[in-house]
């Protein structure tokens, strides 16, 4: 998840890493890496 200059003010770097997700803070804005494997987001039935 990629939060640009507009929402940067909303991420929490240290509280989401401290949750175990890799957080990098490019230009104005964070990456946030909610998942190893970009399948994971297209597979829903791992909502189930």
């Amino acid at each position: 998840m990629l939060y640009g200059d507009k929402f940067s003010h909303e991420v929490d770097a240290a509280k989401i890493s401290s949750a175990g997700f890799p957080v990098q803070k490019i230009r104005g804005g964070y990456l946030v890496q909610v998942t190893e494997e970009i399948n994971d987001v297209a597979d829903d039935s791992l909502m189930l």
